[in-house]
């Protein structure tokens, strides 16, 4: 059995909502840039019609979660905290 393109695509589809929907539950990335600007390349390289489900659950999962940007990401915010 050979696996096509379009085998991986969904793949690496589903992977991105998995991903997506741990990082909406997680706290810390509400506020984090990396996640805002994630969610705005979704939508803009993958209009909402043309999402999959799951992956269009998630960004919406998301966007209810998203709080003022405070870092550009988490580990940055970590890594400041350390060096400070």
């Amino acid at each position: 059995m050979s696996v096509t393109t379009t085998d991986i695509e969904s793949i690496a589809l589903a992977e991105a909502a998995e991903r997506l929907s741990d990082a909406a539950g997680a706290r810390k990335c509400g506020a984090c840039g990396c996640f805002h600007g994630a969610l705005d390349s979704i939508e803009g390289s993958l209009p909402g019609e043309r999402q999959p489900l799951a992956l269009r659950q998630a960004v919406a999962a998301g966007r209810e979660r998203l709080t003022p940007v405070r870092y550009d990401s988490w580990a940055v915010k970590c890594a400041f905290r350390r060096w400070r």
